[in-house]
């Protein structure tokens, strides 16, 4: 019974490591209605955060890249109103 729980940590411990080995991270929406995406991280000397929101139909894309200085991508192609905050 205990090594069912070994194992089932250690599989919990070798995905969270290979998240952490991550230089990019990308999300993406398509909706039809309202939508919300928000992004944030804190790092050494560093934090971010914003929002990007919509009530029409659109597609909402983002990427953060952790090589050196964080820089952050946004793609929007929608029809509506679209607000952002960052």
């Amino acid at each position: 019974m205990n090594w069912i729980y070994i194992i089932a940590g250690a599989i919990c411990l070798f995905i969270g490591w290979q998240f952490s080995q991550a230089d990019m991270i990308s999300t993406s929406i398509s909706c039809d209605g309202a939508a919300l995406l928000s992004g944030s991280f804190i790092g050494l000397n560093q934090s971010y955060s914003q929002h990007l929101f919509t009530d029409d139909r659109a597609v909402l894309s983002q990427d953060l890249r952790f090589t050196g200085p964080v820089e952050s991508t946004i793609r929007v192609n929608g029809s509506g109103a679209i607000g952002y905050d960052e």
